[in-house]
């Protein structure tokens, strides 16, 4: 397991903006316009679905 997953955005015109950090392992499923779909690990090593938003500055 790791310590921190780390995604780098972009946005529709290949520009660089930001990174996405999430605590331990994050497997990402789904991209939307406003939200990423993915699913983490529990302690016992069950999945668990996550929806996270995406605010933006």
């Amino acid at each position: 397991m790791r310590d921190a997953t780390v995604y780098d955005a972009f946005d529709l015109e290949d520009r660089f903006r930001g990174e996405i950090r999430f605590d331990k392992y994050f497997w990402l499923y789904e991209v939307g316009d406003d939200y990423l779909l993915g699913a983490r690990l529990d302690e016992l090593d069950v999945p668990h679905i996550q929806l996270h938003r995406l605010r933006r500055g």
